[in-house]
């Protein structure tokens, strides 16, 4: 019996065995559990996996029963179904069909939706299989989701480049566009330009843009006829985001200079903007190093809003704006304002108030300010005061019609604030005098009504001996100062350097009234022409004069008070800080230069 049973064992090795359908099934199930799709509904995958899930997925064995996976009464799922959907999986581990594109892309939700069948969960109910497959394939999540895997497949396929290589590639490409954006929007800056015009077509930003298109910018002509209509960043909102991130950014590079600066010095004005609103312009003076060559820099900064125009409060504004922006206090060396006494007092002022916290910012007047300030206190000769104040109406009377205008071109306004430019109208105006009277003569004659009344009565104003003489004498002096003023002007310019110049005008202008007779006698050589040119008689006024002689009684009532103004306030107003900066004498750049007796008063006045 045992030998039989050894016998037929033997013999089991050597026959081949019929398989039955459920050791296939169970066979092929096996082989492949670990990669079925419904396996990962839900989950995340590598990206080895899915992209083996999508191009080789897991089917079953074109043996498998798939009669066993129905309950009663169901129809089977048919093999045929997943060579006629691309897309089709079938799952046998949830015995059903799933979307591969979906379960491994998964669309996401519209607001109040939910996924189901062929997604989250297994379709079974194949008697509606075609209708339900069609609806699906048609359905917008559907096609997302099988965008997003032809470019995943793209992409490992080495065919397309990744997410990030295609946004660094949008952010180059949003760069290109907008650097002609902001090129043409820093230009405008420059040059003082505005951006709008009367109508968007007129516009002077929208007319560059188009300019540089003409002039070959391929770029910029793309973007603006192929570009969406809301991303053109051409618009009011994207013009003054980006004037503001310009401003941060320059802003941010001046701090950062000042910060490694060893020292720095304020300086602030008050102004009124177009609405009303009253601020502090704000300047920064500081030495920064350009191939290791000292430069000096003077920067706005910006505008600081003011509440109240108290001294407590602006030095309050003042120290907190340079805090804010991050600045060393200590290294605050000095503070430059105008003269009124909310800035310069002495005792309440803000430079007092700053100067208590922080003793190194010395207050220095500006020396320019105080230069015309001087000319100013000029006016207290009436004579003088006249004569600027015809210059002006005169000015005014030629530059308030173009008709006007264009009888004498060259006139020039005087300006309050850029005395430099006072100083040209004055000199532009002595030049042209002799065509001014002739203007004059032509409105008088020709002009209408008003014009020919008013043209009467500055030709009668202009057509004196005294005007005359006033007007040389102003425009002599005037020519004197100008250079100064431009000089005291100039941001390379130091307090030492401002001093040597107002010392030197002094000394100048006192030489001039030493020589007073000399040089007035040679000031009437001039006004002679004019007189002659002219046919006026010199004479004087009709009061009672300390001279019969004409050009004496100018010379007394006139000239020489003149000098005497002008030399009295240069040294009350202008002088008052030359002992303060005496201390810059022992330099040696400028010991070599000074003698023994003069170094010695400057010690003394250290």
């Amino acid at each position: 019996m045992n030998s039989k049973k050894r016998k037929s064992t033997l013999m089991d090795n050597f026959l081949i065995k019929k398989k039955s359908k459920s050791d296939s099934v169970e066979t092929d199930i096996q082989d492949n559990h670990d990669e079925d799709i419904g396996l990962f509904i839900g989950k995340k995958v590598n990206n080895e996996l899915k992209y083996k899930m999508l191009t080789s997925p897991c089917m079953p064995s074109t043996s498998y029963d798939y009669k066993a996976d129905v309950t009663s009464g169901n129809r089977p799922f048919l093999l045929a179904w997943l060579k006629q959907y691309d897309w089709l999986c079938y799952s046998t581990a949830l015995k059903g069909a799933l979307c591969k594109f979906c379960v491994l892309f998964e669309p996401s939700l519209d607001k109040g939706g939910v996924h189901g069948a062929f997604i989250k969960t297994a379709f079974c109910k194949y008697k509606k299989f075609h209708e339900q497959a069609k609806s699906h394939a048609k359905s917008s999540w559907h096609n997302h989701s099988v965008q997003r895997a032809n470019d995943f497949i793209s992409i490992m396929n080495g065919k397309k480049t990744d997410v990030y290589q295609n946004v660094r590639q949008t952010i180059e490409s949003n760069k290109d566009k907008l650097k002609s954006i902001i090129s043409s929007i820093i230009f405008l800056g420059k040059h003082g330009l505005p951006f709008r015009g009367t109508y968007d077509d007129t516009a002077v930003f929208n007319n560059l843009l188009n300019f540089r298109v003409e002039s070959g910018d391929v770029k910029l002509e793309n973007h603006l006829k192929k570009g969406n209509k809301n991303a053109l960043y051409i618009s009011h909102r994207i013009q003054n985001t980006i004037i503001s991130n310009l401003g941060s950014v320059i802003s941010n590079i001046i701090l950062n200079r000042v910060k490694n600066a060893e020292c720095f010095s304020v300086l602030a004005d008050e102004t009124m903007d177009i609405q009303g609103v009253e601020q502090l312009s704000i300047c920064l003076r500081y030495v920064f190093y350009e191939n290791n060559q000292p430069v000096l820099k003077e920067d706005f900064v910006g505008f600081i809003a003011l509440e109240k125009l108290d001294a407590e409060s602006i030095a309050y504004k003042i120290l907190s704006s340079l805090e804010s922006w991050g600045l060393d206090l200590n290294k605050l060396v000095g503070q430059g304002y105008d003269g009124a006494s909310t800035m310069a007092g002495h005792i309440s002022g803000v430079q007092k108030r700053i100067k208590d916290p922080h003793k190194k910012a010395v207050f220095v007047h500006c020396a320019s300010h105080r230069l015309n300030l001087v000319l100013n206190e000029l006016n207290s000769i009436p004579s003088i005061r006249n004569t600027i104040g015809v210059i002006k109406e005169t000015i005014n009377f030629f530059k308030e019609s173009s008709l006007r205008q264009s009888a004498a071109p060259s006139l020039t306004k005087l300006c309050v604030t850029r005395w430099s430019e006072s100083h040209k109208a004055l000199r532009k105006f002595d030049e042209n005098f002799l065509l001014i009277i002739e203007a004059l003569e032509y409105l008088k004659i020709n002009g209408n009504k008003d014009t020919s009344l008013k043209a009467m009565y500055l030709l009668n104003s202009v057509s004196t001996s005294q005007f005359i003489i006033c007007l040389k004498i102003i425009a002599k002096y005037s020519a004197i100062i100008e250079p100064v003023t431009n000089i005291l002007q100039g941001v390379d310019c130091d307090v030492l350097n401002a001093n040597e110049h107002i010392k030197k005008l002094i000394k100048h202008i006192s030489n001039y009234r030493i020589r007073s007779d000399d040089i007035f006698l040679s000031l009437m050589d001039d006004v002679n022409k004019y007189l002659i040119e002219l046919d006026i008689e010199l004479k004087t006024p009709r009061i009672n004069t300390p001279s019969s002689d004409p050009v004496d009684y100018y010379k007394k009532s006139i000239f020489i008070p003149y000098l005497d103004s002008l030399i009295t306030s240069l040294n009350d107003r202008v002088a008052e800080d030359f002992e303060k900066f005496e201390v810059f004498s022992i330099h040696p750049k400028f010991m070599k230069n000074i003698k023994k007796e003069e170094f010695i008063i400057k010690l003394k006045n250290i």
